[in-house]
């Protein structure tokens, strides 16, 4: 089973099936959390994840520890 794959005993003994998003392609465009933090889930349920960013890279790797 692959690293990160959550199955059922049953399905287990079934044989491997493929996670539900597999075969979409995502194409992320989101900045700060909102739209990485779901490309990310899409991710882990399967789909191929393209992230698109500026050369500068995203807006929120430079945000600082708030408080």
């Amino acid at each position: 089973m692959a690293r990160g794959a959550r199955q059922s005993r049953s399905a287990e003994c079934e044989g491997e099936q493929s996670p539900p998003h597999a075969g979409i392609r995502v194409v992320d465009l989101g900045n700060y959390i909102a739209g990485p933090g779901t490309a990310v889930i899409l991710a882990e349920l399967g789909a191929d994840v393209i992230k698109v960013e500026s050369l500068t890279g995203d807006v929120a790797c430079n945000i600082g520890p708030f408080g």
